[in-house]
This record gives C-alpha cells, structure tokens and sequence, in this order.
C-alpha cells in the first residue's frame, strides 16, 4: 500500500511546521533541547511527570511519555517532539517532525497506554491503524522504528500513488465528457434519421449497401416499441389513466388516489372503452397496444387517459 505522507498534513501540523521553521517554538525546563511546545505561559514550565489529572487513563500516559522523551529524545536529535499542552501542562498529542516533516503522532487512550500514528505504522498492521503500548520499552522502540522521515523509496511510492491517481480521474474525466459527446451526437442523429427525409434515404442507402437493411429495420423496430412503451410509463407515472381488473359482472375501474372502485357492465360500457378493452384481451400478455394502454394478463389492464376520458361523457 502506498502512502503519499506520513502524517496528513492539517491545519495543526501545517502551523506546528511553521513555528518550526522560524524557531518560535517553546522549550521545557526539563526535557531535552528537541521537545517543545507552543502554549504560552506566564513563566517557563516543567513538563510533568505526574499529572494533576485526576483522571488514571491520563495520569499513566503522561507518566509513560515522560519517560519515554527523557530515553528516546536525547538519542534522536534529528526528531522534534512538539506537545499539544493543555493549561495544567497535561498533553493531548504529541507531534512529531523529522526537520520539517511531520512524521507521527502521539496519543493516548482510556487506559492510559500511549498510542502511536503513522501511515507506516498502518502499512505494517494493515487492517490497524495505530500501535498501543504500556510499556516504556516499547514505546521506545516504535519510535525508533517508525519515526522517520519518507525513504527515497516510500518518495517515489508517493509520487506513483499521485501520477497514477492524476492519470486515473483525468481517465475518468474522458470517459465522462466522451460519453456525455457522443450521447449528444447520437440524440441529434436519432432524431434527424427519423424526421429528415435526405438522412433517411441516405442512410437507408447506406445500409443497403451493405446487405445490413436488418440492422436498420431492427432499429426502426426498437425506436416504435419504445416511444410506445415511454408514453405509457410516462401517463402511468403521472397518474393519468384507469386500472382495469375484469371481473365476471363486468370491469372493476380505479385510479390511482381515489377512495373508491367504479365497476361497469360490458354492455354499460362507451364503445370506445368496449372495443380497447377487446384489443387489449386479444393482445399477449405484458404488451402494449398503440393509442389503448397495457395488458399485464388476461384479467388485469391498464388503459390511457384519452380512453378513460369517454367513461365521463
């Protein structure tokens, strides 16, 4: 998995990097040179081993990260630990730069184990996204071992993970813009070939110069059937239209919405009504009927607006 940063770089980083450049970081009157932090104080301060917190979870962590700063930092001049402090000189993260680069961060969680972040450390445990540790030595060892600045390699990871995503949406952007094109394109022609009398001929020309009248045909077909079938979905959807379940007295009628069901005896029935109901019982099952409506079976219909309307005459 490739990784383009250790550490994402938000606005906290993005500062604390900053701040670092200009050396306008604050130091501890007890830690090594290379841990800092930036809350300001009316006076220097300690960074305590023991935390006024009440709370264990952070009492631990400071404890081990006290410790852990007093082994590693000393021996790590090239790391800076930059703490994010709170008023009682407790901490809540822990950043960490290798000269301008933020490399990690340090964390902690109810139990007070120190926790340690890094897209290194994520490649490692793979479906983890963090290391948690109680125990000094290890805590030690994790920043000895993950924290440091990207390798030439993991550099030209980073750089084959951008070009390749770069590559990959302009693709994505083709593909979209081609299609949009061509399916503009194809609108136009559609509706030329069918109401052009000169496209026609020249394609039907075309077509038949190659003994592929066929595919012609077939489009022709395609293009009557669904114009046929998108006016009934159309009327179906904007609930024009009546519902038609044949029952042995007659027809059962509903629209959608009302509160009541009109039934009607065949012979009752406007001949218009009379004779698409006819078609609609001699047609297949789940089709169509030009100008009528919709058979779904041999009992169950629907019929269009204009044929509904002669019920009301």
């Amino acid at each position: 998995m490739a990784f383009t940063e250790l550490l994402r770089r938000d606005g906290t980083v993005e500062q604390i990097a900053k701040r670092l450049k200009q050396n306008d970081l604050h130091r501890f009157t007890n830690m090594p040179a290379n841990v800092y932090h930036w809350r300001v104080f009316n006076e220097p301060v300690e960074f305590p081993e023991h935390a006024t917190e009440y709370y264990s979870g952070v009492k631990n962590a400071q404890k081990l990260l006290y410790k852990t700063l007093l082994q590693v930092a000393p021996k790590m001049h090239n790391l800076s630990f930059c703490i994010d402090l709170d008023y009682n000189t407790q901490f809540t993260n822990v950043f960490v730069f290798d000269r301008l680069e933020c490399v990690g961060r340090i964390s902690y969680d109810s139990d007070g184990a120190l926790e340690f972040w890094n897209a290194r450390i994520s490649e490692a445990l793979l479906r983890k996204r963090k290391m948690k540790t109680k125990a000094l030595t290890k805590a030690v060892a994790t920043i000895r071992k993950y924290f440091y600045g990207m390798t030439k390699i993991e550099h030209l990871n980073s750089v084959a993970a951008r070009i390749t995503g770069a590559i990959s949406a302009a693709h994505s952007d083709t593909v979209y813009k081609k299609r949009n094109a061509r399916d503009r394109v194809k609108q136009e022609i559609d509706s030329a070939l069918f109401n052009d009398p000169q496209l026609s001929q020249a394609v039907l020309q075309y077509f038949q110069a190659s003994n592929s009248e066929h595919i012609l045909e077939r489009y022709h077909e395609a293009n009557d059937t669904h114009e046929l079938v998108e006016e009934v979905y159309r009327a179906q959807h904007r609930e024009k239209g009546l519902y038609v379940r044949a029952v042995e007295s007659g027809f059962e009628m509903y629209r959608k919405g009302d509160t009541r069901v009109r039934t009607y005896q065949r012979d009752g029935l406007p001949d218009k009504v009379r004779g698409a109901l006819g078609l609609l019982k001699l047609s297949s099952d789940n089709s169509f009927v030009d100008n009528i409506g919709f058979k779904f079976d041999s009992e169950q219909f629907w019929i269009m607006e204009d044929v509904a309307n002669e019920l009301a005459n």
